[in-house]
């Protein structure tokens, strides 16, 4: 599962303003946008890609959290609860990867 870039809104500071764009973006419409993302460095734009990227990479991992949430529920049987257990757990390890666009997410039990 590749890392959706559009699961949350961008926002990066930069001169004292909040930016919800892109950084990579090269030709903007707004010259204050342009002159925003023209005075980063290619260290800071990468930073802020990153950052974003595990923003949506926790929001992928909580989606997926949610959609199981019923598995853990007092009325569930224990034999479909362990199942998804250790499921759950790799779930919330997935933010302890090394690179947000190469994530090994783990698969659900069948």
């Amino acid at each position: 599962m590749a890392t959706d870039y559009s699961l949350v809104y961008w926002e990066w500071d930069q001169g004292g303003e909040t930016w919800g764009f892109d950084p990579r973006m090269k030709k903007l419409p707004n010259e204050f946008e342009q002159i925003a993302v023209d005075s980063l460095s290619a260290t800071e734009i990468a930073n802020i890609v990153t950052l974003h990227a595990w923003k949506c990479v926790r929001k992928q991992r909580n989606d997926l959290l949610i959609e199981c949430d019923w598995t853990q529920g007092a009325d569930v049987p224990d034999a479909i609860k362990t199942a998804w257990v250790s499921y759950r757990q790799a779930l919330r390890d997935v933010t302890k990867q090394s690179d947000p666009d190469n994530i090994t997410w783990p698969t659900k039990p069948s």
